[in-house]
């Protein structure tokens, strides 16, 4: 009754009210268009989390919000980590997913004049545990069964604490064996999309 009433002072219908009142507004669904255009060449199971977390964000928008402006807010960042927790989200995951979200609202802080969304909400704390080490008596029984190549390859895995992907993408280019350095590189490497997530140019042992 409220938004009639403020239409009809302006000689306006609710709808014509509605389209001058939101002009120059982002809505939440262009935004997330947006945002997952930009990213479209990221490494394929980055691009997957991206979808996940905001498909579901699009599902389970908090009442009233529409705008990117109105999630910007700690009340509606706040109502939407409920509802992940609801529905029984690991504290991880939802670590994981309200990064993303975050990620997209410092995209739009010129709309929102918010940069770091992040210090609006309280987020569960994720449990941080230390994966299980192997046995001394089994590193020599997996080392015993591997192949040469297998076995440089988890050397260099283990004594240079590269990323998956760094050793997984990582050619003899990339390593100098006079000087025990190492500098794991994209140059050559574009046809399988990976970029290196920092520099480095370290030795190893």
């Amino acid at each position: 009754m409220a938004l009639a009433t403020q239409a009809a002072a302006q000689g306006l219908t609710v709808a014509e009210y509605q389209d001058q009142t939101n002009a120059g507004r982002t809505p939440i669904k262009v935004a997330v268009e947006r945002f997952l255009k930009l990213h479209r060449n990221d490494r394929p199971k980055t691009v997957k989390q991206y979808n996940l977390a905001l498909t579901h964000l699009l599902a389970n928008l908090p009442r009233g919000v529409r705008f990117i402006k109105d999630l910007a807010t700690s009340d509606a960042l706040d109502t939407y980590v409920q509802r992940l927790q609801t529905e029984q989200y690991a504290a991880k995951t939802i670590e994981t997913r309200m990064g993303v979200i975050f990620s997209m609202l410092k995209d739009n802080k010129k709309e929102t004049g918010v940069e770091y969304a992040a210090q609006l909400v309280s987020l569960p704390e994720p449990l941080h545990t230390r994966p299980k080490a192997y046995a001394d008596d089994e590193i020599p029984k997996l080392f015993g069964v591997m192949t040469a190549e297998e076995r440089v390859r988890y050397l260099f895995f283990l004594h240079t604490a590269c990323r998956e992907q760094e050793v997984q993408y990582a050619t003899w280019d990339d390593i100098d064996g006079k000087h025990r350095k190492y500098h794991v590189t994209g140059d050559g490497k574009e046809d399988v999309n990976f970029v290196p997530k920092i520099t480095r140019n370290a030795g190893f042992r």
